[in-house]
C-alpha cells in the first residue's frame, strides 16, 4: 500500500511539473491553461481523485497535516489558492492573471495549510 502511493505521488509531482510555462486563463481546466484549482483537480485526476474546480472546497479536502508532517504531493492551500506540494517548500501553482505555470517557493501565511489526499 506504502508503494501504491508513494507511485501515485510522483505521478502527482510529475504531472504538475509537465504543465510549467503553460498559462494561466481564470475559470481554466487545461490542457494548456489553468487557473489554480483547476490545475490541481486535473492533476490528482490523474490518480484517481476527483476534486472540485473551487480553491476553497478543495481546502476542505483531505486530512489536514503540519508543514513538518506534508509530503511531496500533498495540496498545498492559501486564502483563495492551490498548488501542489513539489519539494520541501516548494510548489508548483497557477499564480494569477499574466502569469505562468511555475514552481516556486511556498509563501507562509496565517492561512497556509498542507492538505493529504493521497495515502
Amino acid at each position: 500500500m506504502a508503494q501504491r502511493h508513494a507511485r501515485a505521488r510522483v505521478r502527482v509531482v510529475a504531472y504538475a511539473r509537465a504543465q510549467r510555462g503553460d498559462r494561466y486563463a481564470y475559470g481554466a481546466s487545461g490542457p494548456h491553461r489553468w487557473d489554480c484549482s483547476g490545475l490541481t483537480a486535473r492533476t490528482y485526476r490523474v490518480v484517481g481523485i476527483r476534486l472540485p474546480h473551487s480553491s476553497r472546497a478543495q481546502a476542505r479536502r483531505g486530512k489536514r497535516v503540519t508543514p513538518r508532517a506534508a509530503r511531496v504531493g500533498d495540496l498545498v492551500a492559501m486564502r483563495g489558492h492551490v498548488g501542489i506540494l513539489v519539494g520541501r517548500w516548494r510548489m508548483v501553482d497557477a499564480p494569477g492573471s499574466g502569469r505562468r505555470v511555475t514552481e516556486r517557493l511556498i509563501y507562509r501565511t496565517s492561512t497556509l495549510q498542507f492538505r493529504r489526499l493521497i495515502g
